[in-house]
C-alpha cells in the first residue's frame, strides 16, 4: 500500500496545478472580456467567471467589484 502522506502530497500537488490553470483562464478572461464555466461533475462544485473587461460600471458598483477584477458566480445561482 502506498504511503499515504506522499498520496495527500500528490493530491495537494494535482489540486495546485488545477488552481493554476484556472488562474491562467481568469486573466486571459480578464483580458479579453470573455466569460468561462466550470463544472466538476459533482452537485455544487461549478460555476462560471466573468473577466474584467466583459464587466459594465453597474455591475461593478451593484457587486462591489474593483476595477480590473473578473466574478466568479456559483452555479447554483443560475438556476
Amino acid at each position: 500500500m502506498a504511503d499515504k502522506q506522499a498520496l495527500t502530497r500528490q493530491i495537494a500537488d494535482l489540486i495546485n496545478q488545477a488552481q493554476k490553470l484556472v488562474y491562467e483562464a481568469e486573466s486571459i478572461a480578464d483580458e479579453h472580456g470573455l466569460s468561462f464555466s466550470v463544472d466538476f461533475g459533482t452537485y455544487g462544485m461549478g460555476g462560471s467567471y466573468t473577466g474584467a473587461a466583459a464587466i459594465d460600471e453597474e455591475d461593478r458598483e451593484y457587486y462591489g467589484i474593483e476595477e480590473g477584477e473578473g466574478r466568479w458566480n456559483a452555479s447554483s445561482q443560475s438556476c
